[in-house]
């Protein structure tokens, strides 16, 4: 399963995440993006894809370990053989 890697630092306030992936991200007082869940949604891909300065990344990578059991969901692309 993967998440959603927000880089506060490179976060220029442009408002696109925050207006489109609401249950990902939010705004700060100052008028940058606060990221409130990594859970990986269309809305956080489209905020990712759109976002001017590339601060939102998806790392889509479910980090299985062979011989254990994966927690993969329905979303998760890897080929374990856990599933």
């Amino acid at each position: 399963m993967g998440k959603i890697i927000f880089e506060k630092d490179r976060c220029i306030g442009c408002g696109y995440c925050f207006s489109i992936a609401q249950e990902n991200f939010t705004c700060d007082d100052e008028g940058r993006a606060n990221m409130i869940s990594d859970k990986i949604t269309d809305e956080a891909i489209e905020a990712s894809e759109g976002c001017p300065v590339s601060a939102i990344l998806i790392d889509d990578k479910c980090n299985c370990k062979e011989n254990e059991k994966c927690d993969c969901d329905e979303t998760c692309s890897c080929s374990c053989q856990n599933k």
